[in-house]
C-alpha cells in the first residue's frame, strides 16, 4: 500500500545550469523527451532513449529524482509507449531498458501499469509466434513484471488480465526443452 506522505527526491528545476549540471538538467531531460516525440531520425531517437536510460541507471537519488521527473512531471511513458509499439529493434531494447530502470521505484508502479503494461505483455514472446524476440528484451520484461508484482496485488492482477502469464509459462516451457 502506498502511503501518501511517501517522499522521494525531486529534481531541482535549474533555468541556468552550468557545466555538469546540464547532463540531468529538467531542461535537457525536456529536450530528451521532446527529440524522442517529433525526432524522424531512428538515430537521434536512440540516442535520447538511451540518454534517459543512463540518467536512471543509477541507484542514486538522481537517478530516482529523474525517473519522477520524467513519469510524474513531464509525462514522458506516452514517448516511451510510442516507441514500444512503433519503434524498432533497438528503439523497443532502450525502452525497455529504461522501464526496468523505472520500475525500480513503487511510486511509479501504477503509471507503468496504467499508461505502458500492455505494450510490454505484447513484445514477450508467444508460443504460437515464430518471431524470435532477443532474449534480453525478454528477460529485462521479466524484471519489469517481477518488480511489478511485488508492489501490490492489483498490480499483478493487471499483468495476469493483460495475458502475461501463458506467455511467461511457453518461456519457462521453452528454456527447460
Amino acid at each position: 500500500i502506498q502511503e501518501a506522505d511517501e517522499v522521494y527526491p525531486l529534481l531541482e528545476e535549474n533555468s541556468s545550469p552550468h557545466g555538469v549540471e546540464w547532463l540531468w538538467s529538467a531542461i535537457t531531460i525536456r529536450i530528451y523527451l521532446s527529440l524522442i516525440a517529433v525526432s524522424t531520425n531512428q538515430h537521434t531517437k536512440e540516442a535520447s532513449i538511451g540518454a534517459l536510460q543512463n540518467l536512471t541507471a543509477s541507484s542514486e537519488e538522481t537517478s530516482q529524482a529523474i525517473a519522477h521527473f520524467i513519469v510524474q512531471k513531464e509525462g514522458g511513458l506516452s514517448q516511451v509507449k510510442k516507441m514500444l509499439q512503433e519503434g524498432e529493434k533497438e528503439e523497443i531494447r532502450i525502452s525497455v531498458s529504461l522501464l526496468k530502470n523505472i520500475s525500480r521505484y513503487r511510486e511509479l508502479h501504477a503509471d507503468i501499469v496504467k499508461q505502458v503494461l500492455p505494450e510490454l505483455v505484447a513484445i514477450l514472446p508467444n508460443s504460437d509466434r515464430n518471431v524470435e524476440q532477443p532474449i534480453d528484451i525478454t528477460v529485462m520484461i521479466c524484471h519489469i513484471l517481477i518488480n511489478l508484482s511485488h508492489a501490490s496485488i492489483p498490480n499483478t492482477r493487471a499483468i495476469i488480465n493483460q495475458g502475461a502469464l501463458p506467455k511467461i509459462i511457453s518461456i519457462s516451457t521453452k528454456d527447460n526443452g
